[in-house]
């Protein structure tokens, strides 16, 4: 990001700017109390996962950030696969785990625009504070604690030194405060950081740390707006949606349809990053990767069993009449349709407390329901239709052509 400069400013005061402009961009989001940060290491970038074909699927980037490190960053994204010769980066920086406090904001904020480009899942497995968050907030899709549990983000306001604050005048600090602020707050929103945990950012002081709520992630979301929706469209009906349990099976389908949406961009970042360093035959190993037709790459929501009854795990997303909700289910192929109110009562749980949509449901949690209201293909008369009611489990009867809120969840027997 590039700090803009005071022109009204005589050439002294523009020094003195410049100077405490470099001081804060090392030292921007570095940890100040003590209290909480364990002992800092040099950042580090660890494939930790293989697939079965030998190919790198994951990677880990922990420690401290520090001068020089986009840099390294550069080096791991060229590194050859020991089984293609090829950059191992095509294909791991698809999922990133984050560990790390914080550190130099100019390297946080590069690695932070090459990542944006791969589209990655990143998961927080235990910390990330300060300038990290600016890698997680790079993320397609952006989790914290699938991986341990563990996972939690803190944020604070950006600072100056506190040797500069005393030398620079009031004035003059009052301008670079709100040059630094203005730009800071850019380049955040951008990345998809609401404007409320931006103040919330801002209110608190940089010697202290928030830690970021369940409520502030949901609100903050798994994805930027422009992905969430391009999700929702490719991969309905288990995009969009806030995902705690690392085992959850339509997380994993996300996981491979993110995968496979990305392999083109991925693809292209490497050749960026490669400038003139592309190995032999890049070109030729590049377009034999290259998807067509990627558009096509929907998926399927994972599927449940229950007493002899298999359930899609997700509903189909969006409102839906009662006539097209019966064509949605049959058009998953043999068998499937929509439930009876017997078989929707057999997947109500009223101990069980999940958000759905806008909503509170009242369902197993082996089930993603984007509304509380579920089509069944049982008929009141003519004109009506039962549902269910997911946060009361009564039935409700409803207009067959109304849509508003109501959604589709399909079944079938073995």
């Amino acid at each position: 990001m590039t700090f803009p400069h005071y022109k009204s400013l005589g050439s002294t005061r523009i020094s003195i700017f410049q100077r405490t402009y470099k001081k804060l961009l090392l030292t921007l989001f570095t940890v100040v109390t003590l209290a909480w940060t364990p002992l800092a290491f040099p950042l580090d970038f660890e494939i930790i996962e293989r697939n079965q074909d030998g190919l790198a699927s994951a990677v880990k980037i922990s420690g401290e950030i520090q001068s020089g490190d986009y840099e390294k960053f550069l080096a791991f994204v060229r590194k050859p696969s020991p089984i293609t010769g090829y950059p191992d980066s095509i294909h791991s920086l698809s999922r990133i785990i984050l560990s790390s406090n914080g550190g130099n904001v100019v390297e946080a904020m590069k690695i932070a625009s090459s990542l944006k480009q791969f589209y990655p899942l990143i998961d927080v497995e235990d910390t990330c504070a300060s300038s990290c968050v600016l890698l997680w907030l790079s993320g397609a899709q952006r989790h914290v604690g699938l991986r341990s549990k563990e996972g939690r983000i803190g944020i604070h306001r950006p600072t100056l030194p506190a040797e500069d604050i005393k030398k620079i005048p009031v004035k003059e600090l009052e301008g670079i405060f709100r040059e630094m602020n203005s730009s800071f707050k850019n380049f955040v929103l951008e990345q998809g950081l609401p404007l409320s945990i931006y103040e919330r950012l801002l209110a608190t002081d940089s010697s202290e740390m928030y830690w970021l709520t369940k409520e502030d992630l949901r609100l903050i979301g798994s994805s930027p707006a422009y992905f969430m929706e391009k999700m929702k469209t490719t991969c309905l009906p288990i995009a969009g949606r806030y995902y705690e349990d690392k085992n959850d099976a339509n997380l994993q389908a996300l996981k491979k349809c993110n995968s496979d949406l990305t392999l083109n961009e991925r693809l292209l970042a490497v050749d960026s990053l490669l400038g003139k360093n592309k190995p032999v035959g890049w070109s030729e190993y590049m377009k034999g990767l290259m998807v067509s037709g990627k558009e096509e790459a929907t998926i399927e929501p994972a599927k449940v069993e229950i007493s002899g009854v298999e359930w899609f795990s997700s509903d189909n997303g969006e409102n839906i009449n009662w006539n097209d909700a019966n064509r949605y289910c049959a058009g998953k192929g043999s068998g499937w349709r929509l439930p009876s109110v017997s078989e929707l009562l057999t997947i109500y749980d009223e101990k069980a407390s999940v958000l759905c949509g806008d909503f509170t449901c009242n369902v197993s949690s082996k089930f993603h329901l984007s509304s509380p209201f579920i089509w069944s293909n049982e008929t009141k008369n003519t004109s009506e239709a039962w549902l269910l009611m997911f946060f009361s489990g009564t039935r409700l009867a409803g207009n067959k052509d109304n849509g508003e809120v109501r959604r589709a969840l399909c079944v079938r027997k073995h």
